[in-house]
């Protein structure tokens, strides 16, 4: 009996091998995809429980899977885990929480946890991001940048 069905989607082959091995030993089913087009095409056939996805993974030389998937109105149930570079993560213009980023590498131990806690409804569905408003000459504020931040679609 599988523990659940998990999608993975990140261009890093090696990446790839080491975490579905992870999860297979812990009897899930795993997909591995490696572009976003076809994580979006396997994230809308497969109907996995928890979706694992690198947030600068795009569709071709279009936008990111993450900012399609919002969009898809079927996947807005399926809870998702981010697996940000560290580089992504210090640099990077979205702000993620905790209980949904998983940061590179990823240790084993943090990936099984996160993942039990998404298949029993303990983490937030898809995610999306949002520009901030960007702050009027009447605010008081000294961020003249627009970031993102992470609001919850549903």
């Amino acid at each position: 009996m599988s523990a659940g069905t998990i999608l993975i989607a990140d261009a890093d082959p090696e990446l790839l091998t080491t975490l579905s091995l992870h999860l297979r030993n812990e009897e899930y089913d795993v997909t591995c995809v490696d572009d976003g087009a076809r994580a979006l095409e396997a994230a809308q056939s497969a109907e996995p429980d928890v979706m694992l996805i690198d947030v600068t993974l795009t569709i071709g030389d279009g936008p990111t899977l993450f900012e399609c998937l919002g969009d898809e109105p079927e996947l807005l149930q399926i809870p998702i885990l981010y697996l940000v570079g560290r580089r992504a993560h210090r640099s990077g213009p979205m702000r993620l929480p905790d209980q949904v980023m998983l940061q590179k590498p990823v240790a084993v131990c943090e990936l099984l946890e996160k993942v039990e806690r998404a298949i029993a409804g303990s983490v937030p569905t898809i995610m999306r991001a949002t520009p901030r408003r960007r702050p009027s000459k009447s605010d008081k504020s000294d961020e003249s940048d627009t970031d993102e931040t992470i609001e919850d679609a549903a």
